[in-house]
């Protein structure tokens, strides 16, 4: 699955992600119980060469550009952005494979390990259609994996030495 990736990139994208990157489990519409996984990376749009490379030896994703700014929280208009996503099942299991391989380093891993569990879960198999106590047993699992991974993005104060 991702014998195409040089070891040099695999390293380079552990630590572009490691800053860059974002794991997330979202509550879909169906089923609207069992969230879905997506990796995706967001630089501003004078950087999307780099996403663009990214996709070239991935062979996987689409960057989706956006050519307006947003007011962020501050009340500043941000620049335009472009976004990497990856959302289909084959999309995240190559993102799981890969960051297996090239071990993140930062607290992102944190996130990544309970993601990369929901992803083996969630590509099982298709869970559209009514509800069964399987799909229930899932949902739980991967909800539960969800809030793993919110906590893990939380934000802690460090403990410094002194």
């Amino acid at each position: 699955m991702i014998d195409h990736i040089p070891d040099d990139f695999g390293h380079w994208l552990a630590g572009f992600v490691d800053g860059e990157g974002s794991f997330n489990l979202t509550l879909g519409k169906r089923p609207k119980h069992i969230p879905s996984c997506q990796f995706s990376i967001s630089l501003r749009n004078d950087d999307a060469d780099t996403l663009e490379y990214i996709i070239k030896v991935l062979g996987r994703g689409t960057v989706y550009y956006r050519e307006r700014g947003e007011i962020n929280k501050q009340g500043y208009m941000s620049k335009p952005r472009a976004d990497l996503m990856m959302h289909t099942k084959a999309d995240v299991k190559l993102i799981a494979a890969i960051f297996r391989k090239y071990p993140l380093r930062s607290k992102k891993r944190l996130a990544f390990v309970p993601w990369a569990e929901a992803v083996d879960l969630w590509s099982l198999r298709n869970y559209n259609g009514p509800m069964t106590d399987e799909k229930w047993r899932v949902a739980e699992q991967m909800q539960d994996l969800m809030r793993q991974v919110k906590e893990a993005r939380q934000y802690h104060t460090p403990q410094y030495p002194d």
